[in-house]
């Protein structure tokens, strides 16, 4: 499945289906932001600021170093859904991932990466992997239908941010001369 914003970036990839365990949803989605690698990873590491940004999340706030505490605002039957996760970020020629695993909270699993690759000067190719199993059931058909929805909105905050940065970096380093 492609899914194309107005502003013509693509998500190239967009698969929702069962997870390999039998258990939960596995989400991926896959895009090419132009956007610098070190600036798109920039945002999606800094996991205390995604609710400004991460469709559904309400708030995240770091209570140790690699530990968060986040809140989702879902739609019905979920509403709200609080879990605190554990982050492992890291950098690679090329590339980065960040990646992250549910500690405690009300999903019965959240475990999942982004993975960035450089694909040029101003580009990055962005992967997301996850694997979330609800304590009640959801219908697949439902998971997808907001997937597509969120995915798109999801990637266009990414590049957004990432040029606010990669434009700040700039002007910064303009003035210094």
């Amino acid at each position: 499945m492609s899914v194309t914003l107005a502003t013509g970036l693509v998500v190239a990839a967009l698969g929702v289906g069962h997870a390999a365990d039998g258990r939960g949803c596995h989400i991926e989605m896959s895009a090419v932001i132009e956007a610098p690698l070190e600036d798109v990873h920039a945002v999606v590491a800094e996991l205390a600021r995604y609710s400004e940004w991460f469709p559904t999340m309400h708030s995240s706030a770091q209570l140790r170093e690699r530990e968060y505490e986040i809140w989702f605002r879902l739609p019905w039957p979920l509403k709200n859904v609080r879990e605190r996760i554990e982050v492992a970020d890291e950098t690679h020629a090329g590339g980065a991932s960040v990646r992250w695993r549910q500690l405690d909270g009300d999903f019965a699993r959240n475990e999942g990466s982004w993975s960035l690759r450089r694909v040029g000067p101003a580009r990055t190719e962005v992967r997301y992997d996850n694997v979330v199993q609800f304590r009640r059931w959801v219908p697949a058909w439902m998971i997808a239908r907001a997937e597509r929805r969120l995915a798109p909105q999801m990637v266009g905050a990414i590049e957004r941010r990432a040029n606010e940065r990669a434009a700040a970096r700039r002007q910064a380093a303009s003035a210094a001369r």
